[in-house]
């Protein structure tokens, strides 16, 4: 299942920051499924840009 832009929880997580990829970062969010662990109820609107960790996609998660 793709969760993306449409998920409900977040998970924090560790990646290079999305304003300087110099510079690694440990409180990033990224989209996840609600049972993951660590998983916290939130909107993707709630995230702000320089806090976001883009999930990677692949054919295999949009099921086609």
């Amino acid at each position: 299942m793709l969760h993306g832009f449409l998920s409900t929880c977040s998970d924090q997580c560790r990646g290079p920051s999305p304003t300087n990829r110099d510079l690694i970062c440990d409180d990033l969010l990224t989209p996840c499924s609600p049972g993951d662990p660590g998983a916290v109820e939130m909107s993707w609107t709630d995230v702000a840009g320089d806090k976001l960790l883009e999930p990677v996609v692949s054919v295999v998660n949009t099921n086609c």
